[in-house]
């Protein structure tokens, strides 16, 4: 479970690194399911949703450049493991691959709430990780009521 390194972290700086990989393989998940997805508005909806991951990595590396930190600057390895759920979905149409972008936002909601309820963060990011965390519970909600409206649809 990929929210599970982020909790598991003892220092503050190791769990916002974690953090931003799974920001960056959520970007390569995404590119992923835009290539794949056929519904014009849960493309653009996806579309709008990868943006704020990129908006989050550059949050994120802001701030460890402030804290003169080094930062991963790309996906890892772990990026199969979203794609992957995404490329194996394909074969059941859009709904698939909506419905291994909400497993994915899933975890990425669960790695934020962990992260924000740390007691031990850094004063200069709780707002932008307040933010983030906004941003993944709508994503999650988001492509849950789009899957509902197509499932109406048919």
């Amino acid at each position: 479970m990929m929210s599970s390194m982020v909790s598991s972290q003892k220092e503050f700086s190791s769990a916002l690194r974690d953090l931003l990989e799974l920001d960056y393989d959520a970007v390569e998940a995404y590119k992923t399911s835009i290539d794949r997805i056929r519904d014009p508005e849960s493309k653009d909806l996806i579309t709008e949703y990868m943006h704020d991951h990129e908006r989050h990595i550059q949050e994120i590396t802001d701030v460890f450049r402030k804290h003169n930190l080094d930062c991963p600057t790309g996906p890892t390895k772990k990026q199969w493991l979203t794609k992957g759920k995404v490329v194996i979905s394909n074969i059941i149409g859009d709904d698939g691959v909506l419905s291994a972008m909400s497993s994915n936002e899933e975890e990425t909601c669960k790695a934020y709430e962990s992260i924000v309820n740390r007691d031990d963060k850094w004063e200069d990011c709780k707002e932008m990780l307040n933010r983030g965390l906004q941003d993944e519970r709508n994503h999650k909600k988001g492509i849950e009521e789009r899957r509902k409206f197509l499932k109406e649809q048919h």
